[in-house]
């Protein structure tokens, strides 16, 4: 009887020793899988996007309401250009408001001046004999999304190809950073499937 006490105790020690160390793999998976993930601020938001344009590999995917050309000229003029010489497939879906619906001058302006803008983006392609990797879609959306290699996606208030940080006036934008590969393939079918 005694042995067999101590065959059970002996079983249920190692069956927890086995609970334990299971237990623990999984929560450095949860911590690693999720140690990316960040929720981003005015500053932060333009450095990650600009990291993830310079870091990207295969393919970087943008939605961007407004597009500046002073940006695009003196800010993603070099991310493009990399971008093109590592012939990463850049996608971008612009242009909130459509001309002929828009009932403020304001923003007929604006989308004016972001195809003024794209203009700028597909000279640099072109001029790198790259133009066959940027894909370009002009749709009456106020989203704003990146997305980086189908790894992960940024996705938040600012808009990122026309809004510049002013230091002293700063707009207090809002994005979160996310690692989800379901949540990518979603993004992904919903907005970039025809572009």
């Amino acid at each position: 009887m005694e042995t067999d006490k101590q065959e059970l105790k002996k079983q249920i020690d190692e069956l927890h020793a086995s609970y334990s160390e299971q237990i623990k793999a999984i929560e450095a998976l949860n911590s690693e899988k999720h140690l990316d993930d960040q929720i981003l601020q005015s500053e932060e938001i333009r450095q990650v996007f600009m990291d993830g344009l310079k870091s990207a590999k295969t393919e970087v995917c943008i939605i961007s309401p407004w597009v500046s050309k002073k940006l695009v000229k003196d800010t993603y003029k070099s991310c493009f250009e990399e971008l093109a010489k590592n012939n990463v497939v850049t996608k971008i879906i612009y242009g909130y408001g459509d001309p002929a619906s828009t009932k403020y001058l304001d923003n007929k302006r604006r989308l004016e001046n972001s195809r003024e803008a794209i203009k700028e983006i597909k000279r640099i392609y072109q001029k790198l004999g790259k133009d066959y990797l940027l894909r370009v879609l002009e749709s009456d959306t106020h989203d704003k999304l990146f997305i980086k290699d189908n790894e992960w996606y940024l996705i938040g208030s600012m808009n990122l190809l026309s809004s510049g940080i002013d230091h002293q006036n700063d707009n207090k934008e809002l994005a979160e950073k996310r690692h989800n590969s379901k949540t990518v393939d979603i993004y992904i079918i919903m907005f970039f499937k025809d572009v």
